[in-house]
């Protein structure tokens, strides 16, 4: 994967600034790419009829984030 130079350095220059970075759904494998070491959540990572995409967690981990599991709050929206 491929992060762009402009969002690799807004990236960037917000994590040097230590403001908090929010990324939704799929994009904390931006964070991954972009800054190794980072603590990012994508859910579980053992795929699973609840995590059928857990192999997101393991590639971004193959990247060098650190991945927290995390879980679906009881009554989550579907």
């Amino acid at each position: 994967m491929e992060v762009k130079d402009c969002v690799s350095s807004a990236v960037k220059a917000f994590h040097s600034a230590k403001k908090p970075i929010g990324a939704c759904c799929i994009a904390p494998v931006i964070l991954a790419r972009t800054l190794p070491g980072v603590k990012i959540t994508l859910g579980q990572e053992q795929v699973s009829e609840e995590y059928p995409y857990a192999d997101a967690a393991k590639a971004a981990t193959a990247m060098g984030a650190k991945h927290v599991p995390c879980g679906v709050p009881e009554g989550r929206i579907a």
